[in-house]
């Protein structure tokens, strides 16, 4: 890929050192003549306003996260404004972001280009208050599509080292307020020239969730909404745009640069541009947890609702060039599948799994009884009606392709069992995986283990793999934690545990996480399981350095101090075209990287 080349104009702005200074660790400067000062601002430049015309922007925190918004000219002179009351009713609901729900912590300014000029650059900057790290949404209104933009509005971003280090994609939407404009995002070089990898395609999204026409991931956007002035919703809709960027510390310093535009620039109007981010924290979260680690036990299972698969039939797997390459009786072969494993299950155990694709993906499943039979199915009716809302995946609708099985362990003695995801027409996308069964007792003095291969399928994905525990009950407390093959918690370079208690609280959760109060999964919809504040969520990269490793997830409870049953949902991506080679799918005991660390 190209590398992004900056506009000069925001080279005047930080170098010149005027009100935004020269970054500090995690960010830009921005002194606020009311005493308040962001140090880990990121600066998004909308390049030559024009004048005439008033804007808004506004920034919503993410589970928590307080904004700090300023809005600044090339000259260093501004608005500061840390809480807005007025729009503490502003939800929102975006596919990286999930359901965003109201806050008085949110900020808002509405402002002009008042620089005597009839263009002008003006930086928008969001920090948090007292350099807290997390996520947001930065939405600004007024920007319109005309005849006279020649080429479309260009706006400008710096990855700072706090974006770099979140963790958290930078994704930005075009969403039209008139259903007669066809928006479209590119990225390009100082020169307006569009980007373009070493294949021709273009770095651009002109309707997304459409793959033909969107760089990346996209989801279509006809199922979110924002909300904007004067409390007005404004839904998306299926000619919206959608482009996303994972982020890694390489990128700080970097600018992208995007160009707001419509398809063939063919059609005119009024739009909203929403920038979705994350900040690093100033100061490492402590380790989320104290365990203590006796050997792992058994998994034990819970009642399992009804359902199940049809028109499933058998099949066999075996490995194939260091891969579980799975053989169906209906005459489908899938090399390269990605591999799960529930761990030590009691005899007369009985699992529901179930696969729903997002975005148009249609998962195939398999499952592994304890004998060694194996059920394949494709297509399961029991399942069409399953859907999700998750902070990782934002709406995800039923749909005929979603897939279900049982898996049993049908012999007399504790046995692991396993399952099988592939993509049943092989193109890649995004899966969800319900895991249903599963309970916590008194008896399991360590929780239950659920083990998961990063095949070359789910790292070439570009997917990071994320894991929910979700509670059946109010009085359970919900622990995730990567274990190694002794049932030790797994720590990173700096200490701190693969771990996470209550998802939304940095203090307790390793990476990127969020309140699951918002969220839930379904089997239609009467049968709805709400998220809590409770629930647990684990983020985890699958890097290519990592193809190969088995990860142990264990499901416990808080300190061990509840029980209860619940449910265990996966998200993470397929690429049936990646190579690579590793460990069998079958096999492996580990906990992380190859230090023994993690490496996530």
């Amino acid at each position: 890929m190209k590398y992004f080349r900056y506009l000069p104009v925001l080279f005047i702005i930080f170098m010149l050192g005027y009100g935004v200074t020269a970054q500090e660790p995690l960010g830009v400067t921005v002194n606020c003549d009311n005493g308040r000062t962001i140090t880990n601002g990121v600066p998004i430049t909308v390049v030559q306003m024009r004048t005439g015309f008033t804007y808004t922007a506004t920034a919503m925190g993410i589970n928590g996260f307080d904004p700090v918004l300023a809005v600044v000219d090339a000259n260093g002179n501004g608005l500061c404004t840390d809480d807005t009351p007025s729009i503490a009713s502003y939800t929102a609901s975006l596919p990286t972001t999930g359901n965003i729900a109201g806050s008085a912590t949110n900020a808002q300014i509405t402002f002009s280009n008042n620089s005597g000029q009839p263009f002008a650059d003006v930086t928008i900057v969001v920090g948090g208050y007292e350099d807290q790290g997390g996520e947001f949404i930065v939405l600004l209104e007024g920007m319109a599509l005309t005849q006279a933009d020649n080429i479309g509005d260009p706006f400008t971003i710096q990855i700072t080292p706090g974006m770099a280090q979140s963790g958290v994609p930078l994704t930005v939407y075009q969403i039209s307020v008139t259903n007669a404009f066809d928006p479209l995002i590119a990225t390009v070089d100082s020169e307006y020239n569009f980007i373009q990898l070493d294949d021709g395609s273009y770095v651009a999204c002109d309707d997304a969730g459409n793959a033909n026409a969107c760089f990346g991931q996209s989801s279509n956007l006809s199922s979110s909404y924002i909300t904007r002035t004067q409390n007005r919703q404004l839904p998306g809709g299926p000619l919206d745009a959608m482009l996303s960027f994972p982020l890694s510390p390489e990128f700080a310093g970097q600018h992208i640069n995007f160009l707001m535009r419509s398809s063939s620039m063919e059609t005119f109007g009024d739009y909203v541009v929403v920038f979705h981010a994350g900040i690093a924290s100033q100061q490492p979260a402590s380790p989320p947890v104290q365990p203590t680690t006796p050997p792992v036990q058994q998994s034990t299972p819970a009642p399992l609702p009804g359902g199940g698969a049809t028109g499933e039939v058998s099949g066999n797997v075996e490995v194939v060039d260091a891969w579980a390459t799975l053989t169906c009786d209906d005459g489908r072969v899938f090399p390269n599948v990605t591999t799960f494993i529930v761990r030590d299950t009691a005899p007369g155990s009985n699992f529901l799994v179930t696969a729903l694709g997002v975005n148009g993906f249609d998962p195939y499943l398999a499952t592994m009884d304890a004998d060694g039979t194996v059920h394949c199915v494709d297509n399961s009716p029991d399942a069409a009606t399953y859907n999700a809302s998750l902070p990782s995946t934002g709406t995800v609708t039923g749909s005929p392709a979603n897939a279900q099985a049982v898996m049993s362990n049908n012999t007399d003695q504790t046995s692991s069992l396993i399952f099988f995801v592939a993509s049943a027409n092989n193109q890649p996308g995004e899966v969800v995986i319900f895991l249903e069964g599963l309970e916590l007792t008194a008896q399991d003095t360590n929780g239950n283990t659920v083990a998961y291969q990063i095949s070359p399928s789910l790292s070439g994905s570009g997917v990071d793999f994320s894991v929910y525990q979700i509670s059946l009950t109010n009085e359970f407390d919900p622990l995730i934690a990567v274990v190694d093959s002794e049932g030790n918690f797994v720590q990173d370079s700096s200490g701190n545990y693969f771990a996470c208690d209550n998802a939304g609280d940095s203090s307790m959760c390793w990476g990127n996480n969020a309140d699951l109060s918002t969220s839930y999964i379904a089997r239609d919809a009467n049968a709805q399981l709400a998220g809590g504040p409770l629930d647990a969520m684990l983020t985890l990269g699958a890097p290519e350095s990592l193809i190969g490793t088995v990860v142990n997830l264990q499901m416990r409870s808080s300190s061990m101090a509840t029980t209860g049953g619940y449910v265990v949902v996966f998200h993470f991506g397929l690429n049936p075209q990646a190579a690579g080679t590793g460990a069998p799918a079958t096999g492996g005991d580990g906990g992380g990287g190859s230090d023994g660390k993690g490496g996530f």
